[in-house]
């Protein structure tokens, strides 16, 4: 067992070393870029403009075929738009998404799914907090987001997250990064 743990604890510090993260396959989650890295902003003035970005992040499979994934909002921040980077059956609400394609969509390492248009509307400047889950209803995991796949399988997708939000304005990046488990993270699981 310690050789085990040993061999493990090596890696992630292989890992570390060369800067790569260790990530969870088919992520989906919110950004405030296409490239998926930016989970918050700072500076954000009263009635600003703001795109947020739903991001499919490291996919198993080539092509997907639809998905479900949801989003709470807690703080001051009217949805204005939901886009759609592939054309969709059932487009639902601005923070409710279940979402099929008549053609498969090509997954890549960041795929955008959907882009929201939002107005920041707190002028105190205060927080404003996004949320991850799986859309409401769910066909596997309100907890989780899904993804449909070729022959009709549904996955779940990722979040990994402890309930902290996702993804904030004016909050001082107070997020959980969904894509990289940190190397302390990695020990604690052996002790």
């Amino acid at each position: 067992m310690k050789s085990c743990i040993t061999f493990f604890l090596s890696i992630a510090v292989c890992l570390q070393a060369l800067g790569t993260e260790i990530s969870s396959p088919n992520c989906i989650s919110l950004y405030f870029d296409e490239s998926a890295e930016v989970h918050c902003l700072e500076d954000v003035e009263f009635e600003d403009l703001v795109s947020m970005y739903v991001v499919m992040t490291n996919p198993t499979e080539d092509f997907i075929y639809g998905f479900e994934f949801g989003f709470d909002v807690v703080g001051e921040a009217l949805l204005l738009t939901a886009s759609y980077n592939h054309p969709t059956l059932l487009p639902n609400s601005f923070n409710n998404f279940i979402v099929g394609y008549p053609e498969p969509m090509p997954a890549s390492q960041a795929t955008v799914l959907v882009w929201v248009d939002l107005l920041y509307q707190d002028n105190n400047l205060g927080p404003v907090d996004f949320f991850p889950h799986g859309s409401i209803p769910s066909s596997i995991d309100p907890a989780f987001p899904t993804i449909l796949l070729e022959n009709g399988e549904l996955v779940l997708g990722n979040i990994l997250t402890d309930g902290s939000a996702m993804a904030q304005i004016n909050g001082g990046c107070n997020v959980v990064a969904n894509e990289s488990i940190s190397f302390d993270n990695l020990k604690s699981l052996f002790r």
